[in-house]
């Protein structure tokens, strides 16, 4: 009896396997196609072939892939980008090591509007980059938590106007 019920486990571990060894090859081509579509959307695009075929009076179509156009809203410059840093260090404290404020930071217009803010709202700067980069708030959620009483929107859309406008300057 404990020979047929050992014979039985090992004839359904080796089902198990092939059955794994059947199917992973749909499985992995699928999760593939879903992960290269996620990541670098592409557009196909039908073109008559150039060595279309005299005896066909219709034209064969190839298909090309065509990669679609840089991401519009990427920042334009980085934090770290020296334009931005040296801005920066003129309105930041004096002695401030501008490379670590900016540090964490991946868009200009974020730190510089960040910069902007804690000047304009008295709030320290890292007090709010930590609350920003730490925490996980956004800027005007920092500002309000800061300082309730400020109208954390208003200074927050003051910022960020100005610092993109700068940042647009130093940019070009």
């Amino acid at each position: 009896m404990k020979f047929i019920k050992a014979s039985m486990l090992v004839l359904a571990v080796g089902v198990a396997f092939a059955l794994g060894v059947w199917t992973s090859p749909y499985v992995t081509d699928s999760i593939r196609a879903d992960h290269t579509e996620a990541t670098s959307p592409a557009v196909q695009v039908d073109q008559p072939s150039a060595a279309a075929d005299t005896s066909r009076p219709a034209p064969r179509l190839t298909r090309r892939v065509v990669q679609t156009a840089a991401n519009p809203f990427e920042p334009i410059m980085t934090a770290s980008a020296p334009p931005v840093q040296q801005h920066a260090k003129s309105m930041l404290n004096e002695g401030t090591n501008v490379e670590m404020a900016a540090h964490g930071f991946t868009d200009a217009t974020l730190f510089v509007s960040t910069v902007y803010a804690a000047k304009n709202t008295g709030i320290p700067f890292m007090v709010l980059k930590h609350r920003m980069l730490k925490e996980g708030h956004t800027l005007s959620e920092a500002i309000r938590l800061s300082k309730p009483e400020l109208d954390a929107v208003v200074e927050m859309e003051r910022a960020r106007t100005k610092a993109r406008a700068v940042v647009q300057k130093l940019g070009s």
